[in-house]
């Protein structure tokens, strides 16, 4: 029994040894067993771009994002402004915004990105 599990722990840092000489070599090893590069790739996916401007505008004001993200915008205290929806365009005007500043979510498939803007 001692010398099986002496055998899996000499396989095992081989195993890891051989990752870590490739990866300082500069070759990727992707396999199903490396959890951070699963979870980097996750986060990655999960990146919702999301442009915003001019900052600070006049008062006609460009969102920026993927087709059929939904932008909510807020003001600083916290007052609802209004929901739009990106169209075919991939942006939304907004226009007659009185003064001060905002903060837009723009969310798609569960994925949340926060921009804040000002008014002049």
């Amino acid at each position: 029994m001692k010398s099986i599990l002496l055998f899996c722990f000499c396989v095992s840092c081989f195993v890891i040894h051989s990752q870590e000489e490739s990866h300082l070599q500069g070759q990727a090893i992707v396999t199903d067993e490396n959890a951070v590069t699963l979870a980097a790739n996750a986060v990655q996916s999960a990146v919702l771009e999301v442009e915003v401007f001019p900052n600070p505008s006049q008062g006609d004001l460009t969102i920026q994002g993927k087709n059929g993200s939904t932008v909510t915008v807020y003001s600083a205290s916290g007052i609802y402004v209004g929901t739009w929806v990106i169209g075919q365009e991939e942006k939304v005007s907004l226009e007659d915004l009185t003064t001060g500043s905002y903060v837009c979510a723009v969310e798609l498939e569960g994925t949340r990105c926060i921009k804040r803007f000002v008014v002049l």
